[in-house]
C-alpha cells in the first residue's frame, strides 16, 4: 500500500510539473507565426479600407512587419534548438507559418480508382478539349483544374446557406502560382540533389516522390513567351520548365495568399 502510495504521487508530482512547465519552444515559435498571421491580415484589411476610402494603400508595411515577427520566432525558437514552419492540421492538410498558404498533403493508394485527387502519382492535364487543333491552348480547362480542383471544391448544401464536403471544409483550392509553389522548394534551391526517388527537393512534409516520375508539379501561371505552356517545378531536382499544356503533371492545390 505504501509502495503504491508513493508510486501514484511521484506520478502526480511528474504531471504536475509537466502541465507548470507550459509550451514547448516549438510550440511557443508556431503561436507566435499565427499571431503574425493574424496581424498581417488585419494590416491588409486597412490598407484595403483606406485604398477604397481613396487613401494609396502600404501592404508593403504589412509586409515587413510579417517578416520582421516571422524572422524574430525563428531566432527565439533556434536559440532552444526549436523550428517551426509546417502547422498540420490534421485534416490532409499543413498550413506554412512562413507564408499562410495552405497546403494540400498528398498520398499514395495505386489500387484507388481515377480520379484519386489526393494521389502522389495521378496524372492530369492542364489543357482542355480544343476543337481546333491549330487554336492556341490557353484556358486552364483540362482535368487538373476541372476533375481535381472540382473535386475538391464540390461543396454542397441542403439549405442554401451553408455549404459542406469541400476538402478539409474549404471551398476555394486553386492551382499555385509558380512564385507560391517555388516557395516550397528545398532550401538549397536551385541545387537539390537530382537524387532518385525517395529523396525530393521539396520542404512541404508529406508524401511527394513515390513514383520516379512524380516531380513535375503544374502551376496556374502561364509562360509570357508562349501562351501554349505553363510553368511546371520539379520537386525532384528544384528545375523549374515551361512545358507544353497538352503534357501531363502532377497538381499540389493550395489555399489562401501570401
Amino acid at each position: 500500500m505504501i509502495r503504491m502510495t508513493t508510486w501514484t504521487l511521484a506520478l502526480s508530482l511528474a504531471l504536475a510539473s509537466a502541465a507548470i512547465a507550459g509550451p514547448t519552444a516549438q510550440q511557443k515559435c508556431e503561436g507566435a507565426k499565427v499571431t503574425a498571421l493574424a496581424n498581417r491580415t488585419a494590416c491588409r484589411a486597412g490598407e484595403r479600407k483606406n485604398e477604397i476610402l481613396g487613401k494609396t494603400p502600404n501592404l508593403a508595411k504589412c509586409a515587413a512587419g510579417f517578416a520582421k515577427a516571422v524572422a524574430a520566432a525563428d531566432k527565439n525558437a533556434a536559440r532552444r534548438s526549436a523550428s517551426c514552419r509546417w502547422l498540420d492540421n490534421t485534416d490532409g492538410t499543413v498550413t506554412d507559418l512562413d507564408t499562410g498558404l495552405q497546403w494540400e498533403l498528398k498520398t499514395y493508394d495505386p489500387a484507388a480508382p481515377f480520379p484519386n485527387v489526393h494521389n502522389v502519382d495521378t496524372f492530369w492535364s492542364w489543357q482542355g478539349y480544343v476543337p481546333n487543333p491549330g487554336d492556341p491552348i490557353v484556358f486552364p480547362a483540362g482535368n487538373a483544374f476541372v476533375v481535381a480542383l472540382g473535386a475538391l471544391n464540390a461543396g454542397i448544401s441542403f439549405d442554401g446557406v451553408a455549404t459542406r464536403n469541400c476538402f478539409a471544409d474549404r471551398c476555394d483550392w486553386r492551382m499555385p502560382t509558380v512564385e507560391e509553389l517555388r516557395t516550397i522548394l528545398a532550401a538549397q534551391y536551385p541545387d537539390c540533389p537530382a537524387a532518385p526517388p525517395p529523396a525530393s527537393c521539396t520542404t512541404i512534409p508529406g508524401l511527394t516522390n513515390t513514383n520516379p516520375m512524380s516531380n513535375g508539379y503544374w502551376t496556374a501561371t502561364t509562360d509570357d513567351h508562349d501562351p501554349t505552356k505553363a510553368w511546371m517545378v520539379s520537386f525532384r531536382d528544384g528545375f523549374i520548365s515551361s512545358q507544353p499544356k497538352a503534357a501531363g503533371g502532377f497538381v499540389r492545390a493550395v489555399r489562401g495568399e501570401m
